[in-house]
């Protein structure tokens, strides 16, 4: 279960959000595609709820449920919030 927690950790440090500059301006970039992001979000979740279904993860619970609760559902959060806002951002910059 620490191994499974460490490779979860070890994945978020490597992740790189895909951007591009908004019609060709050197000032504005937004967020290309989520995707990537998605999936690693997706696994660590049901690697961390395995972690905390399990009766031995006892010694490391606190650790990772402050992992789950305070990192991943916040980013989960913010890259609804982000896409929904770029939408709303790029619609109303051609106006």
């Amino acid at each position: 279960l620490e191994q499974l927690f460490a490779k979860v950790q070890a994945d978020w440090r490597l992740v790189k959000f895909d951007v591009n500059p908004y019609k060709d301006s050197k000032d504005y970039f937004i967020i290309s595609s989520t995707e990537e992001v998605n999936e690693i979000l997706e696994e660590s979740l049901v690697a961390l709820n395995t972690i905390l279904t399990s009766r031995f993860a006892d010694s490391i619970r606190a650790e990772v449920e402050e992992f789950n609760t305070k990192k991943l559902s916040y980013l989960e959060l913010l890259i609804d919030e982000w896409i929904e806002c770029q939408k709303g951002w790029t619609y109303l910059e051609s106006i």
